[in-house]
């Protein structure tokens, strides 16, 4: 294979527009495009297609692999990742995949969002949230999660869309170097169930 000149460091590029674009993390079923950069003589994808680019939409993450065959035997394969936003919080940064704000940017109206706990016990915002669907967010148990904003770096804390609906079920707030900023803004609406404290 080298010597007839090919460069067995085959590449895999990901065209998407779920969240932030062509990173790799997608919404659930959003359809997304994995093409190889090299062009080969044929192409076999672990979905069994047999194209230089394929369209999917996976429910949940997923790992495709490509072998490309180059002709005279030099074959090379290369794997890459989709990972699929699910409404589980399984991560207490700010953003990113399986945080909060991922989560929210993904899910659809009337979503219910949960978190991974006792493994993930609360979020840490550094900026203020945007929530322009209906969504629940749900302890599921006794042991409440807490959602902690930073106002050193957050302007505000959870803006609520126009016509839009937040239900905290047994959620905590914490309040960190809070100089009257909102903790709630726009002008949906909020619902709070079961009990939620806000403590600074």
């Amino acid at each position: 294979c080298n010597d007839n000149g090919v460069d067995n460091s085959i590449s895999i590029t990901i065209a998407e527009n779920s969240g932030t674009p062509n990173d790799g993390i997608i919404c659930t079923e959003s359809n997304t495009t994995l093409s190889v950069q090299q062009n080969g003589s044929s192409y076999n994808w672990s979905n069994g297609a047999t194209t230089q680019s394929i369209q999917v939409n996976p429910t949940s993450t997923t790992v495709y692999t490509v072998t490309v065959s180059f002709g005279a035997g030099c074959l090379f394969a290369k794997s890459d990742t989709l990972a699929v936003e699910g409404k589980v919080v399984r991560d207490s940064g700010n953003a990113g995949f399986n945080t909060l704000r991922n989560i929210i940017e993904c899910a659809i109206d009337g979503d219910t969002i949960t978190y991974d706990f006792p493994n993930v016990n609360g979020t840490t915002l550094t900026s203020e949230i945007l929530i322009n669907k209906n969504l629940l967010i749900d302890a599921l148990i006794l042991a409440k999660p807490e959602i902690s904003i930073d106002y050193n770096t957050a302007l505000e804390g959870m803006i609520i869309a126009t016509n839009k609906k937040l239900t905290l079920n047994n959620i905590d707030l914490k309040i960190n170097n809070y100089n009257n900023q909102n903790v709630f803004a726009g002008s949906g609406q909020v619902i709070i169930s079961g009990n939620t404290y806000i403590t600074d």
